[in-house]
This record gives structure tokens, sequence and C-alpha cells, in this order.
């Protein structure tokens, strides 16, 4: 290291949510954006130019020849196992973006590699970050809620069609949707999955659900799963489309994540409304005593928070804070696949075309009380 103080980090994956790490990564003390690597040499020259270092278009070459201490890998998903065992090779400590990995067999060798080479891999999961859900942990494990029965994440947002051909968005919309990812039930339910088990202190036992395939992509984009626990707890989450919510497209949805328990309930309602230009969150503590209620301003991705942690963990040598043990990440993975086989199971088709599908319907039924 260039003194005891200094991190030399290199940043894989120069897109939007790159260069939102990379703002965060040149604020953070104690660690220094070394260099930049991405395959679209504008994305990578773009980001060499605001963090004043050299760009480089292969990973494996940054890694060989940059003087790096650690990566920070905020890539497409299914190149997670590829480029954290490649850093791993290079003896290099590594930050990266949930999933840890698409596929849990994959996942479990990264954590065996790393743990063979004591290098710390610290995977980003922003809700174990937010002074909200945090406070839920908290509340839930000094039994003021009584013992917890359910938990539910609901989140509605984005459209219910494909955007245009040739956008940004129709660009990551395809990735995201394409066979490796497994489309946003997978994409957002890593959060989800690893929330309700974080929270619950639980496993997970088996998975019921049901969802639907708007956009015509492989994957489901809407959906509902119960998950059943261990210990008894049943975990529900909802996701589906929700239009031009609140003036947004995609991104700012209708959002809701609440804790039932024997004494009481928690409910963060995290989209709750906007004042002066700014969205609000409200988070709500029911018991027997009276609700007790917090305004507050919508979550950030905490990535600054998590930025300063991973400096301490380099430090420390091990993980500390917040990040989760990269077992429970894989488990999260593990869970968001089987959540995402339990809906296509029980999957509807394409879009419901209004009269022409009900009226097929109504043939169907009166053709059924005929038999009868």
């Amino acid at each position: 290291m260039e003194g005891e103080d200094m991190i030399r980090v290199g940043l894989v994956g120069c897109g939007a949510a790159g260069m939102s790490h990379l703002k965060a990564m040149r604020a953070t003390r104690g660690m220094r954006v070394a260099a930049v690597c991405d395959l679209n040499e504008r994305f990578a020259t773009r980001a060499a130019a605001e963090a004043g270092c050299a760009h480089y278009l292969d990973a494996e070459t940054m890694m060989r020849t940059a003087k790096l201490d650690a990566v920070a890998i905020i890539a497409t998903a299914s190149a997670h196992y590829r480029l954290a065992a490649l850093a791993a090779r290079h003896d290099l400590h590594v930050l990266i973006e949930k999933p840890l990995t698409v596929d849990p067999s994959e996942g479990a060798r990264l954590v065996r590699l790393f743990e063979k080479r004591t290098l710390i891999l610290a995977v980003t999961f922003t809700y174990r970050y937010v002074d909200i859900t945090r406070r839920m942990k908290r509340l839930i494990d000094e039994g003021e809620i009584g013992d917890v029965l359910e938990l539910r994440h609901v989140g509605w947002v984005g459209l219910p069609r494909r955007y245009e051909a040739g956008t940004d968005q129709r660009v990551k919309y395809d990735e995201l949707y394409s066979k490796e990812i497994r489309g946003i039930l997978f994409d957002c339910g890593v959060h989800t999955m690893d929330l309700f088990r974080w929270l619950s202190g639980q496993e997970y036992v088996r998975f019921v659900g049901m969802g639907a395939r708007h956009k015509g992509y492989e994957y489901p984009d809407s959906g509902t799963v119960l998950c059943e626990m261990t210990g008894g707890v049943r975990c529900v989450y909802d996701h589906g489309p929700l239009p031009y919510y609140l003036g947004g497209v995609d991104g700012i949805g209708l959002c809701m994540m609440v804790a039932a328990g024997t004494a009481g309930s928690l409910v963060w309602k995290i989209i709750d409304k906007r004042e002066n230009g700014r969205f609000l969150s409200e988070f709500q503590v029911n018991t027997a005593k009276g609700t007790r209620v917090k305004s507050v301003p919508l979550f950030s991705k905490c990535r600054d928070k998590q930025h300063a942690e991973f400096v301490r963990c380099v430090r420390a040598g091990r993980l500390v804070g917040s990040f989760p043990d990269p077992h429970d990440a894989n488990e999260a993975t593990r869970a968001a696949r089987e959540a995402v086989d339990a809906v296509i199971r029980h999957q509807v088709g394409g879009r419901v075309r209004g009269a022409a599908r009900r009226g097929r319907s109504g043939s169907r039924a009166r053709r059924a009380r005929r038999a009868v």
C-alpha cells in the first residue's frame, strides 16, 4: 500500500451503477481509485477522466499490471463469478454488488476460494445499511412486537411493456431478463430474500409462488411468493408493474415493508409521499401502547457507508460492520432462484387481451356448466 492509510482500488464496471460507486469511492477517506475497467471504451475513458487514473478494457490486464489492493466489481451479475475468481487469483480483496453470483454453486466455490486465500469478499446489500431496516432488526430482536408471525415486502414499480429498441433502458432490461440473470423478480428478490432471512433469523424451508409475464421476456416480471421459514415465520414477497406512479416510470414505486408479530407490528411505507420536491418514507411502530410514527427522507443506496466499511474490512483483515457473511450472501442467491422457480411453476403467459380474452374464458365457463 502507498502509506498505511491508503487502499488502492480498481473499479470494474463503469456504467451508471459503476459511476455512482465511483463518486462514493472518490469521497471515501483512505481509498484511492487507482484504475478503472470496462468493456465499453467510452465508459472506461469517462470514468478514468473523472478519477484521474489509468483505464483498461480487460479486467485481467488491470488486475495483473495496476498496483492494487482490492477491486470493486460493479459489472453485470452474470460476470461476477469470473471476475471475482480472477481477483482472488491475483490476491485482491473484493467488494461486489449483489448478487454474489447468479448460480449458488458458483457462489459456494467463490466463498471457499476467498476463505482459502484469506481475502475479503464483501457483498453490498443496501437494506442492511438503511437506518429503518436496522431499527426494525433491533426492535424485532428486542421483542418489541412479540413473536414475529409474518414479514412482507411489496414493490410495485415500472412499466408493463418493453422499452423502445435502442434505448439505454431497453439494453439494461434485455440483459436483466436474459437467461443468466433470471429477471426482475430475481434481481430485486435477492435483496428481499436476504432481508427476510436477516430480520427473522430463520432459514427457508419452501416457496410457493404465482406470477405473470407482461413484457414478453422468458422470466416473469410480476409475482407473489410465500416463503415458509424454519421457525414458523411466513414471508410474502410481492412485485409487479405500476406505471407513472408519483410521476415516475422506473425506480420510484409503491413499496412497503411490514413485520407482524403477536404483540404489535412494524410498518415501513418506503415511498410515502412527495414533499417539497423530495420523496419521504414513514415508519410506524404499532403496539398496545399506541402508534409511534416517524417521517424521514427516502433512503439512498448507502454506497458511502459501504465503501467506508470496506476500507475498515481491508485494514482489519476480516469483515466488519454490516456486510453479510459471504455464506449468507450466497443463501440470498439460492433463495431468490428458488422463489423465481416457484413463480414459474404457476406462471400466467402474456398480457391479457381485454374482451377477446374474457370472451374465451366465458365460453370455457359456459361449456363447463353445460357439462355438469
